[in-house]
């Protein structure tokens, strides 16, 4: 059976459990994603408050933040 050890490594940066998700938002804006998410579904009433990128945006994020969606 196989051992595995594991290093701890003092960092000076400020670490935080959703450091990563700045990555995936650069990445989702990299492909130009949220501008093929508002040519394809037009825009929302002004009343809506939210783009149809802004909402998935942030389903994107509370699922890679580990969050269990549920409608």
């Amino acid at each position: 059976m196989k051992s595995f050890v594991t290093k701890v490594i003092k960092s000076p940066h400020s670490i935080t459990p959703f450091g990563g998700i700045f990555f995936i938002n650069a990445e989702f804006n990299s492909i130009r994603l949220p501008q093929l998410i508002d040519n394809e579904l037009g825009t929302r009433g002004n009343e809506t408050g939210y783009s149809h990128r802004e909402l998935l945006s942030n389903r994107f994020d509370a699922f890679f933040c580990g969050a269990i969606i549920k409608n």
